[in-house]
């Protein structure tokens, strides 16, 4: 018996009901226990206790780049993810006035529910039309109370690509003249997809664990950094023209 485990047991007044009462928690929580012994500790805890043990950087990074590697090497996951790109697009450009603010955390779970719906349909029609409706039917969904489709978990891969895209079409919204401003900005999705999915696999292969930056921080860096060089840049072009 390990010292923790002697410890708990001789603090206790009735050993024998602590541990009838340890059982009975433990078949509440879950009804069709197994060989507890033929358990591994991962699924013990995460079944018994709700524990999942926080993966590390490297777990995290490789896990990460395989799974870009993965869907930038696919080309039915690539349309996935430019139809992804083109929701979160439509997302940012009509949300402030049409989504409540109480609704707008489910972002993510919309843009990717939604996209998938759109390309199980075929991918077919307007775009802004059938996010209009996507869009209608979220909004009735969630004045029903009936959101719990739009709330469910998503991939880590899917979370980090739509708010880098956010951060992405906002930085182009910002830097951009009048006439090119989100409202009227339509870019060529697949090469959004495959330009950001390829800056997230840079940051997780060369920032991720190294620098404390989110992965949305880094990109607003990136971004800055680059708007102030590129008028350097335009100046030695414009020089190199006139030698």
């Amino acid at each position: 018996m390990s010292d923790a485990v002697y410890k708990f047991m001789e603090a206790q007044s009735n050993k024998s009901g602590t541990i009838r009462m340890l059982l009975n928690d433990a078949l509440k929580m879950c009804p069709e226990m197994l060989d507890y012994t033929h358990l591994s500790e991962a699924t013990r805890l995460r079944r018994f206790f709700n524990y999942v043990p926080k993966a590390g950087t490297e777990q995290v990074k490789r896990a990460m780049v395989n799974d870009i590697d993965a869907l930038l090497s696919n080309q039915a996951a690539m349309q996935r993810m430019a139809v992804i790109a083109r929701y979160a697009h439509l997302w940012r450009r009509y949300v402030d006035s049409l989504v409540p603010l109480a609704e707008q955390c489910c972002a993510a779970g919309f843009i990717v529910h939604a996209a998938e719906d759109c390309i199980a349909q075929g991918d077919k029609g307007e775009p802004e039309i059938t996010f209009a409706l996507h869009l209608k039917q979220f909004l009735s969904d969630c004045a029903k109370g009936n959101d719990g489709v739009y709330k469910v978990e998503i991939s880590r891969v899917d979370d980090e690509y739509i708010q880098t895209l956010f951060v992405l079409y906002d930085a182009y919204d910002l830097q951009a003249k009048p006439e090119k401003r989100l409202l009227r900005y339509t870019p060529s999705y697949a090469a959004v997809a495959r330009d950001t999915l390829n800056a997230i696999r840079q940051y997780y292969m060369k920032r991720y664990g190294v620098i404390s930056n989110s992965l949305a921080m880094d990109m607003l860096h990136t971004i800055c950094r680059e708007r102030l060089e590129r008028p350097e840049k335009d100046e030695e072009a414009s020089q190199e023209a006139k030698a």
